[in-house]
């Protein structure tokens, strides 16, 4: 798989054939094995040995818009957790309205939007602020629900800052709430990988 991966990469985003792509590992995402041969196949998890040059490899396909195998299309981009993927997934409309007329936006981690308007920027922590936004502003997009609590602290709790925590003047603990939190988010996340992963043996 690594040496499959490896090739591919180099291949399909032009890189040069000495390049080291420093793929330590990769395997199928853990979903049941479809069935039917024309089904979609799993996605393929790849872990690189360095930051930049995962960013690097996301950053060409990003650039070079369609990437094929075998005249297959294949995506490539970042392994968000499910929950991510869920609240990234709900700015689909505004994304498209946006760029309907052509307004340029971004979608920092875990789950915002940043548009730049003719009257400035505006960084919008989720997707009920940005729809409501938006229609102010005369765009025809829904007004999405805001999210529940649990789902806004598991969020949270993936932002790189949270996760962090802060580090007292004194003693260098970090601050129990932090503490609390990582470890929350932990549990939360091994349980869900043991769950996948009975399912993906059954």
């Amino acid at each position: 798989m690594v040496d499959f991966l490896d090739n591919l990469l180099k291949s399909a985003l032009a890189f040069p054939p000495d390049r080291e792509l420093g793929i330590e590992r990769a395997h199928r995402a853990l979903v049941p094995k479809p069935n039917n041969p024309q089904a979609k196949p799993r996605s393929i998890v790849v872990k690189f040995g360095s930051y930049r040059t995962k960013e690097e490899v996301i950053r060409r396909a990003w650039q070079k818009k369609e990437v094929f195998c075998n005249d297959a299309r294949f995506y490539v981009d970042h392994d968000f957790p499910p929950e991510v993927l869920k609240r990234r997934g709900e700015y689909a409309e505004a994304k498209k309205v946006l760029k309907e007329k052509r307004i340029k936006f971004q979608t920092p981690y875990p789950a915002r939007m940043r548009v730049f308007y003719d009257d400035g920027t505006r960084l919008y922590q989720d997707t009920t602020e940005a729809t409501r936004d938006m229609v102010s502003r005369g765009f025809s997009v829904s007004v999405v629900k805001s999210p529940t609590t649990t789902d806004q602290e598991e969020i949270a709790l993936l932002s790189t800052w949270q996760m962090a925590g802060r580090r007292r003047e004194r003693g260098g603990d970090r601050e129990s709430g932090a503490a609390d939190g990582c470890t929350q988010f932990k549990k939360t996340a091994r349980s869900q990988y043991k769950e996948k992963l009975q399912k993906f043996r059954k």
